[in-house]
């Protein structure tokens, strides 16, 4: 049976395989005991994790966006139809 290990280990274990100055899951595992394979899914984990946070945030972004340009066609729509109608009301 496998040990659990923190939220905050694995973190730290994912940021030296990755960060400034990475490592190789094997070279990890040779100084922590760690297995290799073990090391890699942790990575692969956070990968995807970000990966589907990054389409969450694109998606929102998107129709924030779509927003944005319905509201401003709205707008120069009211402002077409207020300058027709102030040039039915001339004299």
């Amino acid at each position: 049976m496998t040990k659990p290990f923190s939220l905050a280990f694995k973190q730290k274990m994912v940021a030296r395989l990755t960060g400034n100055d990475a490592m190789s899951a094997r070279q990890l595992a040779l100084e922590t005991g760690l297995r290799q394979q073990t090391l890699s899914r942790w990575v692969q984990e956070s990968w995807q994790r970000r990966a589907r946070e990054l389409a969450r945030k694109e998606k929102a972004l998107s129709e924030a966006a779509t927003l944005l340009v319905l509201k401003k066609k709205v707008q120069a729509l009211e402002e077409d139809e207020d300058i027709d109608t102030d040039e039915e009301h001339e004299p």
